[in-house]
């Protein structure tokens, strides 16, 4: 899928009577035609936020109104999407909504989907210390997740998994640095039960294919015999498989509630447990109960313990229940006669009409049970369940069930392979810990992150072994001993003797053009300029020797900046969330200015997005009359004539790379290499050589790096430069190009080797190259891009630094 816009909720004028808002609809046609012009050929999406209406669904649209999307879909946040629960006016505690009928007006023939669902909340200036992770947690998961299925909801997207860290203009303006967001994977990448029960769910709907395509044929208080409860029946009118949605009426209830319920089955009707005692049902708690679920060439045809997974091994089914522990389970498999179970569970077994009914009251941990149907039925706690995964060993994204196997034990498993006899993990443990695996039969051996662990088999032919714990951190009191810390100004143009003359800096004269009045001799709106996003550097010389200044600095809601005067800090604005301008007088401490005009630099970061203003210095004056002659301002490049591939990791990145005052040392202060000044990779160049040495340092670090690398079509970036040498990777072609670091190293190894040897074959020492060799793309041997080697004209800052420029000049020949 592809999402087309986000929460732009503006198809209609009047969304009753159907009367279309033109302009909207003509902006999401061009975005839909410009989608389709650039070869997506997925659906196209849209999420309209909070519920609000049925834009761009066209099941709604009856009058060919036009814009619609693919796939209509619903943003939806039923426990407030702030930590603050005023942020959100009439919060009712555990309430549901009614999905279900809002797809059926806006939607029916389409896929119920949920873009954003509720997946934890941001923390607002000022919120509470620590988010509030306590609201979202294994009951939030349990409870709001299964009433979303019980709604027919087959696409749901969680926000957020994994929120992390704001590092600057990333988040909306009232969001501080955490994005935490009570997500399932906290700030610091660590997991916990919350993340383990979207997991047990996430595996559960895999291998539930019936699931995605049901009728809802009832819902009310009548399925079980306790009017307290609530359920939902989905059954799939093509394999008969029923799906029992189970809650409490009232969605706040915390009680404990024991009932049976009545399945229809292919056996009959009837209540269940038959042989056990009553389902329980406590707090705040969904089940989903499953009757006719066909697994395989099997079919269960009831159970009151919750489906978990399963996968097909060697031919054989084996299946996961789960139910928390102390309490009762039951099912009915259909075609054995005779079961047995590993030690120290106790369950009964009895023989009925096509099949055995088998029940048992769950301990802590797993048992297994071994039919005479080739069927093995594993049970599980909520907590063991929590370590139950099921790698797939293949890359097919559908994981097919007989490509998959059932590790049991570790904190995380993050990928499965087979070579040979032995299976290949690699994952988490957070200390020693016992590791059961079931696979195929000819496996015989277990690997762990690349460690080979002693391996045996049990007598219902799984393999356990041992995870040793991972290395201990050194305790508080083991002294680290780091003797070679090194620093570098990351604010060079705060300093007198800083010239600004580099690209990203634009003189501003004198003028008064603009949309909206400012009170300044020069228009320092930095939209004006071409500069929208990201962080901005004003700098101005002055004359006379003022006492202090004043800024008025408008940057929307929770900018902030600092001012220096001659390379001193003279002040600050903090940031609020409520403050779009921001008024400060800064006092010059005695001697600060001396009878000469002297650099001044104001850098401010702000984001827009949700407050959209003209950022710029509104007004600035001195106590004792400053005359300003030049200014000139500072982005991190994004010009709107040229290209920018903005990417997470180049965040800081594009800071650094436009900023002539970071040079070699930054990286490797180790170089010899001298500060060359303020020089650039771009047009001006105009020779093309290179020093072997410098290229074989880029070459090395590009190799260090590794994994896959994207250019854009139409593209040159430069992948690494120095003194006097440069690697670059160019794409001719009107598509994008992938390949490996390692792709690159080597075709950038062979042009530095085949270009310059002595005819002894000795490769020169420093002496200038330069060269380029085509090669085809990974995925697409038609499509081939070129690495050049070549004279980098800039400093080398020891990093990969992917930027949009066109290589520097003509490539020159091998010189000697």
């Amino acid at each position: 899928m592809y999402q087309i816009e986000n929460e732009f909720a503006k198809q209609w004028k009047d969304a009753k009577n159907k009367r279309p808002n033109s302009e909207a609809i003509a902006y999401m046609e061009k975005l839909e035609q410009n989608a389709r012009d650039n070869g997506i050929v997925v659906p196209l999406v849209h999420n309209v936020p909070n519920r609000s209406g049925a834009s761009w669904s066209k099941d709604y649209d009856t009058v060919g109104a036009g814009g619609n999307v693919d796939i209509y879909g619903i943003d939806s946040y039923p426990q407030c999407w702030s930590c603050v629960l005023s942020d959100c006016g009439n919060v009712t505690t555990w309430a549901v909504s009614n999905y279900f009928d809002q797809f059926q007006e806006a939607s029916p023939t389409q896929p119920p989907f949920m873009p954003e669902f509720q997946g934890g909340a941001m923390n607002p200036w000022n919120g509470p210390a620590g988010g509030c992770e306590d609201r979202f947690g294994v009951d939030f998961v349990n409870f709001y997740y299964r009433d979303n299925i019980a709604q027919r909801v087959t696409i749901l997207s969680l926000y957020m998994i994994y929120g992390g860290t704001n590092w600057g203009w990333l988040a909306a303006p009232f969001v501080g640095s955490s994005y935490d967001y009570a997500a399932a994977i906290s700030e610091d990448r660590s997991i916990g039960d919350k993340y383990y029960e979207i997991k047990n769910l996430g595996l559960f709907t895999r291998v539930a294919e019936g699931l995605a395509f049901t009728d809802r044929v009832g819902t009310g208080t009548d399925y079980t015999n306790n009017t307290d409860l609530f359920t939902t029946e989905l059954r799939n009118p093509k394999t008969g498989a029923a799906f029992y949605v189970i809650r409490h009426v009232d969605t706040a209830s915390t009680s404990e509630e024991w009932f049976a319920l009545k399945v229809n089955t292919s056996m009959g009707e009837f209540y269940v447990p038959k042989i056990s005692s009553a389902v329980i049902l406590s707090g705040h708690e969904g089940k989903i109960l499953m009757a006719d679920f066909h697994f395989g060439n099997n079919t269960l045809f009831y159970a009151t313990a919750e489906v978990l997974t399963y996968t097909i091994i060697d031919g054989q089914a084996v299946l996961v229940l789960w139910t928390p522990s102390g309490r009762s389970g039951e099912f009915y498999l259909q075609g054995a006669t005779n079961g047995t179970v590993s030690t120290g569970q106790v369950v009964t077994f009895v023989g009925v009409e096509h099949g055995m009914i088998v029940g048992y009251t769950q301990k802590e941990g797993m048992k297994v049970l071994t039919f005479d149907n080739g069927v093995k039925i594993i049970l599980v706690d909520r907590k063991t369940a929590y370590k139950v995964w099921v790698p797939a060993l293949t890359k097919d994204p559908k994981v097919p069930v007989d490509q998959t196997a059932l590790v049991i034990g570790p904190s995380l498993v993050r990928s499965a392979a087979l070579v040979n006899t032995t299976i290949s993990l690699t994952g988490d443990a957070n200390s020693t810990t016992p590791l059961e695996v079931f696979t195929s039969s000819h496996i015989a051996h277990i690997r762990w992150n690349s460690l080979d662990l002693p391996t045996t088999r049990t007598n219902h032919s799984t393999l356990l072994a041992t995870i040793p714990a991972p290395p201990r951190f050194p305790s508080e009191s083991t002294t680290l001993k780091i003797t070679s810390w090194k620093s570098h100004d990351a604010l060079p143009e705060r300093h007198p003797s800083y010239t600004p003359t580099a690209p990203a800096w634009i003189p501003i004269p004198i003028n008064t053009a603009t949309r909206r009045p400012h009170r300044t001799t020069t228009n320092l709106y930095a939209d004006a300029h071409g500069f929208h996003t990201g962080i901005r550097l004003w700098r101005a010389t002055f004359t006379g020797r003022p006492t202090g200044l004043f800024l008025a600095v408008e940057g929307g809601a929770a900018h902030a900046w600092s001012a220096f005067v001659n390379g001193a800090f003279v002040g600050s604005w903090p940031g609020a969330s409520d403050v779009s301008v921001s008024n400060l007088t800064l006092p010059f401490k005695e001697g600060l200015v001396r009878p000469a005009g002297y650099g001044r630099y104001y850098p401010w970061i702000a984001d827009e997005d949700t407050f959209p203003v003209p950022a710029g210095v509104l007004e600035y004056k001195g106590e004792n009359v400053i005359g300003l002659a030049v200014w000139a301002l500072q982005e991190e490049g994004a010009r709107v004539d040229v290209e920018v591939v903005v990417r997470y990791v180049d965040l800081w990145n594009k800071v650094l790379t436009m900023n002539p005052g970071w040079v070699i040392k930054v990286a490797d202060p180790d170089a010899t290499l001298k500060d060359y000044g303020p020089r650039y990779c771009g047009p001006e160049s105009h020779v093309a050589t290179g020093n072997s040495n410098e290229i074989s340092r880029i070459l090395s670090r590009l190799r260090q790096l590794g994994g896959y690398w994207t250019i854009e079509k139409n593209q040159c970036h430069r992948l690494g430069c120095g003194q006097d040498a440069g690697v670059y990777w160019c794409n001719n072609n009107d598509w994008n190009i992938r390949t490996s670091a390692d792709a690159l190293h080597i075709k950038g190894s062979h042009i530095r080797d085949g270009c310059c040897h002595r005819s002894d074959g000795s490769l020169y020492s420093g002496d200038p190259i330069s060269g380029a060799e085509s090669f085809p793309d990974d995925h697409n041997e038609a499509a081939f891009s070129r690495v050049i080697v070549g004279w980098g004209s800039c400093e080398d800052r020891g990093s990969i630094v992917p930027m949009a420029y066109s290589f520097p000049g003509k490539l020159g020949e091998c010189r000697t």
